[in-house]
C-alpha cells in the first residue's frame, strides 16, 4: 500500500507506461525516430502488405546511419543505463549484441507486419498506435478470457533454484521461465533444467525464452525433457517479441532424482 501511495501519479497514468524501459523508448527512442524517420516511419507501420513493408524499410530506412544507430543504440551499456543497475550481467553468448539486435530486427521488418507487432510499435513509436496493437492481454477480445479463466496464482519470492530443489518429485506440470536465462550463467540453468526433469509430471511443458543468453538443456536432463522441434522453431520465426528465441519443451517418463 504504501509503495502504491509513493507511486500514485504512476498509478494515475498508467502502470503499461511507467517502466524504465518504457520511458526510455517514449522519451528516447521514439523522438529520435520521429525526428530523422518521421513518414517513413509512419508509412512502414501503416504498411497493409509485406510487400509494401519492404519497399518502404529497404529503400527509406535500412542504410548506414539506421544499422548504426541500432547496433549502438541496443548495447550492454545502453541496457544498464535503462535498467538503472551498472552492476546488472547480462549473459551473452553472441559475438556482437548490436550485430545481433540488427538482424533480429531486419528480420522482423521483412517478415512481419510492423501494424500488426506491439512490441515493434513500442520500441519504435513509444507508443500502441492502434486498438489492435496492444499486448495480448490488453486486447477487447481476450479481456473476458482472461477474467473468467480459473487461474490460483500464489506469489513466492525467492530463490528459483532454491525454491525448485526443494519442491517434490513430479508436482508440477507448467514452467515459464521467460527471461530466467539473461540472467543466469548456463551453470545456475543447468541445476533448473535438471530439477525441472525431476519435479516436472509427465506430458508437462516447459518454456524459456533465449535473448543475448543461447542456453540449452543440459546432455543429463535431455532424456527427459524433449525440444520441440517444429513449434521452437516456428515460435523464434514468428513470435512478435523479435529478440528472443523461444524454446518448448515436453516432459517425458518419470524424472530421476536431481542434485
Amino acid at each position: 500500500m504504501l509503495r502504491a501511495l509513493r507511486h500514485r501519479k504512476e498509478v494515475r497514468r498508467g502502470l503499461v507506461m511507467s517502466g524504465r524501459h518504457e520511458k526510455f523508448y517514449k522519451r528516447v527512442v521514439a523522438p529520435v525516430m520521429r525526428l530523422l524517420y518521421g513518414r517513413a516511419m509512419r508509412d512502414l507501420f501503416s504498411a497493409q502488405t509485406l510487400e509494401e513493408q519492404r519497399v518502404i524499410y529497404q529503400r527509406r530506412i535500412d542504410g548506414v546511419m539506421w544499422r548504426t544507430l541500432v547496433r549502438h543504440g541496443f548495447s550492454e551499456r545502453i541496457l544498464k543505463f535503462v535498467l538503472n543497475d551498472p552492476g546488472y550481467r547480462v549473459t551473452i553468448d553472441v559475438d556482437s549484441v548490436g550485430d545481433y539486435i540488427l538482424e533480429r530486427v531486419h528480420h522482423t521488418f521483412m517478415n512481419h507486419l510492423a501494424k500488426d507487432n506491439h512490441w515493434l510499435a513500442f520500441t519504435f513509436l513509444g507508443r500502441y498506435p492502434h486498438r489492435s496493437t496492444l499486448p495480448h492481454y490488453l486486447l477487447r477480445e481476450n479481456y473476458e478470457a482472461i477474467r473468467s479463466a480459473p487461474t490460483k496464482v500464489e506469489i513466492v519470492t525467492g530463490n528459483l533454484i532454491e525454491y525448485i530443489q526443494k519442491a517434490p518429485d513430479g508436482s508440477l506440470d507448467k514452467f515459464s521461465l521467460s527471461d530466467v536465462t539473461s540472467c543466469i550463467p548456463q551453470g545456475g540453468f543447468d541445476q533448473i533444467m535438471r530439477n525441472i526433469a525431476r519435479v516436472g509430471r509427465p506430458g508437462g511443458r516447459v518454456c524459456y525464452r533465449n535473448f543475448l543468453a543461447k542456453h540449452q538443456v543440459p546432455e543429463e536432463a535431455r532424456s527427459t525433457l524433449f525440444r520441440d522441434e517444429v513449434l521452437s522453431t516456428s515460435l523464434t520465426h514468428d513470435d512478435k517479441a523479435f529478440v528472443y528465441d523461444i524454446e518448448v519443451l515436453t516432459v517425458k517418463g518419470w524424472p530421476a532424482r536431481a542434485a
